[in-house]
This record gives structure tokens, C-alpha cells and sequence, in this order.
């Protein structure tokens, strides 16, 4: 109780390179739009540049395995979407 536990994916991805991939997975001739931090929350505000997730104590805790990769995950969902459409 009281503790934070990632659940997910161990796989280190950025938001620059998930966007590419999500672009190119789609196919889309969108483009990517960088927005400052203070543009988005009108102060600074202190993040991580780069998170490297770590799925130790949830494999600890309760066994977790991951059971889909990323590329996995992301092609499901835009199935879905392609669905909805």
C-alpha cells in the first residue's frame, strides 16, 4: 500500500520515437507538433527527459509478465480505430 508499481512494458521508448511509430505504423502524412512544457502548463515544470521503465517489483509482487510488445499494443489499437472509422 503506499507504493508506486509500474505495470506495462520494460521497453524504453520516447514520445519523439512513439509518435514516429504510431506515424509510420498508420501510414499517416501527419506531422508531429513540439510544444514547450511552459506553453502546455504556463509554469516550468520538472520532468524526466528519459524513462527506462522497470518492471522488477511488479514481477516480484505478483509474477507480471508482459504479454504483448509495444509494436503489439500499438497495432491492436489501431486496428480498433480503423474499425470505429
Amino acid at each position: 500500500m503506499g507504493e508506486v508499481i509500474n505495470v506495462g512494458s520494460d521497453e524504453m521508448v520516447s514520445i519523439e520515437e512513439l509518435a514516429d511509430r504510431i506515424l509510420q505504423m498508420t501510414g499517416s502524412k501527419s506531422g508531429k507538433c513540439h510544444v514547450e512544457y511552459e506553453q502546455v502548463y504556463g509554469r516550468a515544470f520538472d520532468d524526466l527527459m528519459v524513462r527506462m521503465p522497470n518492471l522488477e517489483k511488479v514481477k516480484r509482487l505478483i509474477g507480471f509478465q508482459p504479454k504483448y510488445t509495444l509494436e503489439q499494443t500499438l497495432q491492436q489499437v489501431i486496428d480498433y480505430e480503423k474499425t470505429r472509422i
